[in-house]
C-alpha cells in the first residue's frame, strides 16, 4: 500500500498519504518540505501560506519544467491539474473545432440510408504524464430526436517514469534498482461527461471545455451551474503487478514454461447527474451524487509447451492460461436539493466535505449522512481460462456477481451470472515472424487476429434470500441478456475477413444489405468490429415459458443444424421422444442434449411453478454455443417481443472511421438491476 500512498503523495498534494516514512526511498528537497507541511496540517496546527506557496511553485517548476504562471491561488486542486490547465486552456477551443471540422468533413453518406458517425480523438504526451481526449456520440435509446454526446478525459502516470523524473529533479533519493521495483505501478483518472445536442452536428461542436477542461467542473460553485439532464464521473485506479516464470532446461527439442503472477487494483468513482424535466423527481431536487470505493485482486497461471526448431525458433504447441478474480465495492447514492446548496456554500465545513465528496470519498458527518438515499454493496468472482493450439485459441469466462441495494431502510438482493466464450483465429506466418524477430533480434511485432467472435450471456435475478439458489417464481425477477461481438483484422486480411464479417452482419445484427454491399465494395474495411446485444425481458421470458414443444423442439433443431425437412419431424411427439431415447452423435446428438436441457427446465417449471435459472442457463449456454444464426433465439422468446441493438464500427476506404448504430423492438431496459435503478431513481 505504500506504492499507491506515494502516488497519491506525489500526484495530489491536497491529499497526502499517511505513512511517515517510505521505504524504498527518501523524499528530499520541496518535496520533503511539503510532505512535513502536510503533516502538520494533519495534526491541526497552521502553516504559513506564503511559505507553502513558494514551495509548491518550486516543486511545480522542478518536476514540469517551468514556472507555474496559474499563480499560487490557482482553483485546480494538484500540481498535477496545474499544468494541464497551461497546455490547453489557451488553446482548447482552436484544437476541438479543428478536430470538429475535420470530422464533419469527411462525414459521408453511404448508399442512402447508412451514415458514418464516428467521432474524434486528440492525445498528447508531456513528459512524466500523458492526456487523451475522445467525444463520441449515440443515438438515445430513451429519446429518438437527440443525441448522447460522451466526452472522456484520460490522464495516464507511469511510476517509474515519475520517479525517474523526481531523482532527476533531486526531489527524491532512490537508487535505479528501486526504481525498478516500481515496475507495473500506474495511475489513471479518467473524467467522463454525458450531455445531449439535437443533432450529431451539433454534437461534434458541443462545448469543448466539457471534453478538455472537465475538472473544472468538480468544485462546489460549478454544481449549481450544472445544465439539466447532465452527467459527470471521475474515475481514480491504481493498479500494480508482480509475477514470475520458471522454464527448465529443454529435452529433445521440447520445452517447458509455467509462471504466475498476482495483481492489486483500487479504484474511487465520483458519479454526478443533475436532473432533468423527464426524471421522477422531488420537489427542488437538482443533483444526485454516487461515490463508490472498489479494491480487486487476481491472481494468475500460466503454462506452455513448446517445440525448437535447430535454435531458430521456439513455437507454442499448446498453452494454458488460468485467472482467478476477485472484487469488492461499496457504493452510496446521495441526493441533493436547491436549500442544501446554499447550506453547504454558506458553512465552511459542509464546503470543505463536498470537496471530498467530489473527489470519491465517504463522508460521515450527520449533514451528508441524510443525503444518503441508497446504498449498494457488491461482491464479484471472476474465473476465466485460456486454451491455445498453435494459431488457433479459446477463451472461456465466467463470474458470479452480488448486488445489494439499500434504500429507505429496504434491501433489494441481486446477482448476475455472466459466462463468456471467445474463438480467435490468427495469422500464422504473422506469428512465426513474430517469434523469429523476437527470440533473434529481440524486435516484437504484433501478431495480427484475423477474427475474434466472442458469445457472452447474462443472467439477472433478484433473490429473496442472500443466497445464490438461481430459483424465481416471477418472470418479473429476473432478465437475460445475450451479447454477440465480432472483429476482424487489417485491411491485410480482407479476403478471409469480408466473408466473414458479411457473414455476422447478416445473421447477428437487423442491418441490411447495404452494409455488406459496403464490405464486398471495400468501401468500409478492417479492423472492422460489430457488437450486438438481444435484451430478454418479461414478455419474451413469458413467450418462451409457454411456446409449445412443438415449435420450441423445431427452433433446437435449425439450430443445430439439420435441414428444414428433417427438423420439422421434431414437432411430431412420437418422432421426438424416439430420437432423445436413443444415442445420437453430431446434428441429432445436439438435438438430443439441448433439447433434454430444456424439457429439464420445464419440468421443474410445471411441477413446481418455478423457474430454475441453472437449469435455464445450462440450456442457453448449449443453445448458444451453436447458434449460428440470432433468428433462432428469436424463434424462442419472440420476434416482437425483444430488444436488439447495436454498433458496426471501422474504416472507409480513405482510412477514416466509420461508425453507425442500430435497433429494432420495444426498449425494456438494459436488464433487471439497471430497470430498478431508474424506477427507484438511482442514479
Amino acid at each position: 500500500m505504500q506504492y499507491f500512498s506515494f502516488f497519491l503523495l506525489i500526484l495530489s498534494f491536497n491529499a497526502f498519504s499517511q505513512h511517515s516514512s517510505f521505504k524504498n526511498f527518501k523524499l528530499k528537497g520541496e518535496l520533503q518540505k511539503q510532505w512535513r507541511t502536510q503533516q502538520i496540517s494533519q495534526k491541526g496546527l497552521q502553516v504559513k501560506s506564503e511559505s507553502s506557496a513558494q514551495t509548491s511553485n518550486s516543486l511545480y517548476r522542478k518536476i514540469f519544467g517551468q514556472e507555474n504562471s496559474t499563480g499560487a491561488n490557482s482553483p485546480f486542486g494538484s500540481l498535477l491539474f496545474k499544468r494541464i490547465n497551461e497546455l490547453i486552456k489557451n488553446n482548447y477551443q482552436q484544437i476541438g473545432t479543428q478536430q470538429a471540422q475535420t470530422l464533419l468533413k469527411h462525414q459521408q453518406d453511404f448508399g442512402g440510408d447508412v451514415k458514418n458517425f464516428s467521432g474524434f480523438h486528440w492525445e498528447k504526451p508531456a513528459g512524466t504524464f500523458s492526456i487523451g481526449v475522445n467525444r463520441q456520440l449515440s443515438p438515445d435509446l430513451f429519446n429518438s430526436e437527440r443525441w448522447i454526446v460522451h466526452d472522456t478525459f484520460v490522464v495516464s502516470v507511469n511510476a517509474t517514469s515519475f520517479l525517474s523524473q523526481l531523482k532527476e529533479s533531486n526531489l527524491v533519493d532512490i537508487e535505479n534498482e528501486s526504481i525498478k521495483a516500481f515496475t507495473g505501478v500506474t495511475w489513471q483518472r479518467v473524467y467522463s461527461t454525458y450531455h445531449f445536442s439535437s443533432s450529431f452536428a451539433a454534437g461534434v461542436m458541443a462545448d469543448f471545455s466539457k471534453l478538455f477542461m472537465p475538472f473544472i467542473y468538480f468544485n462546489p460553485e460549478k454544481m449549481r451551474e450544472l445544465p439539466q439532464d447532465e452527467i459527470l464521473m471521475m474515475e481514480d485506479y491504481f493498479s500494480a503487478s508482480a509475477g514470475a516464470v520458471f522454464s527448465p532446461p529443454p529435452v529433445q527439442g521440447f520445452s517447458f514454461t509455467a509462471g504466475a503472477y498476482a495483481k492489486y487494483t483500487k479504484a474511487n468513482k465520483v458519479s454526478i447527474q443533475s436532473l432533468g424535466i423527464d426524471d421522477e423527481r422531488d420537489n427542488d431536487e437538482f443533483l444526485r451524487i454516487s461515490v463508490e470505493t472498489s479494491q480487486g485482486q487476481s491472481v494468475g497461471a500460466t503454462l506452455a509447451l513448446q517445440l525448437d526448431f535447430f535454435n531458430l525458433l521456439k513455437l507454442t504447441l499448446l498453452s494454458a492460461d488460468l485467472e482467478y478474480e476477485f472484487e469488492r465495492s461499496a457504493k452510496n447514492h446521495l441526493r441533493f436539493y436547491w436549500d442544501d446548496f446554499e447550506e453547504i456554500l454558506g458553512h465552511p465545513d459542509y464546503k470543505k466535505d463536498f470537496k471530498k465528496i467530489l473527489n470519491g470519498k465517504f463522508i460521515n458527518s450527520p449533514f451528508y449522512l441524510d443525503k444518503i438515499v441508497s446504498s449498494e454493496e457488491r461482491l464479484q468472482e471472476n474465473l476465466s481460462s485460456r486454451y491455445g493450439i498453435l494459431v488457433m485459441s479459446k477463451m472461456k469466462k465466467s463470474s458470479t456477481e452480488l448486488v445489494r441495494i439499500i434504500k429507505e431502510g429496504k434491501t433489494k438482493t441481486f446477482f448476475t451470472h455472466h459466462s463468456e466464450s471467445t474463438q480467435i483465429t490468427q495469422g500464422f506466418f504473422s506469428k512465426l515472424l513474430n517469434i523469429f524477430l523476437n527470440q533473434k533480434l529481440e524486435m516484437e511485432l504484433a501478431v495480427r487476429n484475423k477474427s475474434l467472435m466472442s458469445k457472452i450471456l447474462d443472467i439477472e435475478y433478484e433473490s429473496e434470500t442472500e443466497e445464490d439458489t438461481m430459483v424465481v417464481e416471477s418472470s418479473k425477477k429476473f432478465s437475460i441478456t445475450l451479447s454477440a461481438k465480432f472483429r476482424a483484422g487489417t485491411p491485410q486480411d480482407r479476403r478471409f475477413h469480408n466473408k466473414k464479417t458479411q457473414s455476422f452482419i447478416e445473421h447477428y445484427t437487423p442491418l441490411g444489405s447495404e452494409y455488406k454491399n459496403l464490405i464486398k465494395d471495400k468501401k468500409l474495411q478492417g479492423p472492422i468490429e460489430v457488437n450486438s446485444f438481444v435484451r430478454i425481458g418479461e414478455d419474451s421470458i413469458n413467450y418462451f415459458n409457454s411456446i409449445p414443444l412443438d415449435e420450441a423442439f423445431y427452433t433446437i433443431a435449425r439450430n443445430c443444424g439439420l435441414k428444414k425437412e428433417i427438423a420439422l419431424k421434431y414437432k411430431t411427439e412420437s418422432y421426438r421422444s424416439r430420437k432423445l431415447r436413443r444415442w445420437r452423435l453430431g446434428k441429432k446428438g445436439c438435438v438430443k442434449n439441448v433439447g433434454n436441457l430444456l424439457l429439464s427446465y420445464r419440468e421443474e417449471l410445471t411441477e413446481k411453478k418455478q423457474m430454475n435459472l441453472h437449469k435455464l442457463k445450462k440450456f442457453l449456454m448449449k443453445f448458444y454455443k451453436k447458434n449460428q444464426d440470432i433468428r433462432y433465439f428469436l424463434g424462442l422468446f419472440g420476434k416482437d417481443k425483444v430488444f436488439i441493438h447495436g454498433n458496426l464500427e471501422g474504416l472507409t476506404a480513405e482510412g477514416l472511421p466509420f461508425q453507425s448504430f442500430f435497433q429494432t423492438g420495444d426498449f425494456q431496459g438494459f436488464g433487471l438491476v439497471d430497470n430498478y435503478r431508474r424506477e427507484s431513481q438511482i442514479n
